[in-house]
C-alpha cells in the first residue's frame, strides 16, 4: 500500500494539513474534494472551488478527485444535476491544478 485517499470539504483546511502528514509517513495522497452542494450553482462558486483545488495541487497533493458523485442529489444541488455543468467545473479545476 502506497496511497491514502481522503475526502475533504472545500476550504476546510484539512487537505493542506493532510498532505504533509501523509507525505511524512511515506505515502502519496489522493484528495477527493467536495464542496457545498447548495452553493455549487451560484455565480463565482466554480472559481472558488478551482482556486482551492489549485492550492492543494501547489501544496503537493499527488492526485485530486474533482467532486465526488456529482451525479446524485445528495452530493450536488437537487434538481440541478447536469453533466455539462459538471464539465464546466471540471475544466476550471483542471486548469487551476
Amino acid at each position: 500500500m502506497k496511497w491514502v485517499k481522503q475526502q475533504v470539504q472545500m476550504g476546510d483546511g484539512n487537505g493542506l494539513n493532510m498532505i504533509g502528514q501523509v507525505h511524512a509517513a511515506g505515502f502519496k495522497i489522493l484528495l477527493s474534494v467536495v464542496g457545498n452542494k447548495d452553493a455549487v450553482t451560484q455565480s463565482g462558486y466554480f472559481d472558488q472551488y478551482a482556486s482551492y483545488v489549485g492550492s492543494l495541487a501547489a501544496a503537493g497533493a499527488d492526485a485530486i478527485e474533482v467532486w465526488n458523485e456529482a451525479n446524485i442529489d445528495r452530493e450536488w444541488a437537487t434538481g440541478k444535476i447536469d453533466p455539462a455543468l459538471y464539465t464546466q467545473l471540471l475544466a476550471k479545476a483542471y486548469n487551476a491544478i
